[in-house]
C-alpha cells in the first residue's frame, strides 16, 4: 500500500472494508490503529507542538479524533477534545466514552490557546449539505 493515492473517498471506504473482511477485526479496532498513527506523524512532524485542541465530528473521523487525543495525551502533550456534535457511530461512541473517562472532553475551546488544530470532523462518510454551504 505504500505510495497509493488515498485522494478519493470511495476508495478510503473500499480499503477500510477489504481490511475488515481480510482481518476479521473490529471497526473500533481499525479507528485505534488509525488514530494511533496520526498521533504518531502529529508528535514527528510537530514536535513543538505542547497544547492541541482536537475538533470531533458524529462519525467515524470523529472517532479518529478522540483516539488521536487519548494517544497525544499519553504522550503528554497537553489536549482539549470538542465533539461538536454527539457521537453517532458505534466507534465514536466507543472512543469518544473513552475520552470522557480521561477527562480530555471539553465544552468548547474558549480560553485555549492551541499550538495546533486536528480537524476530524467530516470523513468519507458525509453525506448531507454542509450547514453553511446555503
Amino acid at each position: 500500500m505504500r505510495g497509493l493515492p488515498l485522494d478519493r473517498a470511495g476508495r478510503v471506504r473500499a480499503l477500510d472494508a477489504a481490511w475488515l473482511a481480510h482481518t476479521g477485526l473490529s471497526g473500533e479496532l481499525l479507528v485505534e490503529h488509525a488514530g494511533h498513527a496520526c498521533a504518531q506523524v502529529i508528535r514527528a512532524r510537530f514536535p513543538a507542538a505542547r497544547r492541541v485542541a482536537v475538533v470531533c465530528g458524529p462519525g467515524n473521523n470523529g472517532a479518529d479524533g478522540y483516539v488521536i487525543g487519548r494517544h497525544l495525551a499519553v504522550a503528554g502533550v497537553e489536549v482539549r477534545v470538542v465533539g461538536l456534535v454527539p457521537p453517532r457511530t458505534p466507534q465514536a461512541i466507543v472512543h469518544a466514552e473513552v475520552a470522557a473517562r480521561m477527562g480530555l472532553l471539553a465544552p468548547t475551546m474558549a480560553g485555549f490557546e492551541a499550538d495546533l488544530v486536528v480537524d476530524a470532523v467530516f470523513g468519507t462518510g458525509q453525506r448531507a449539505p454542509l450547514p453553511w454551504s446555503g
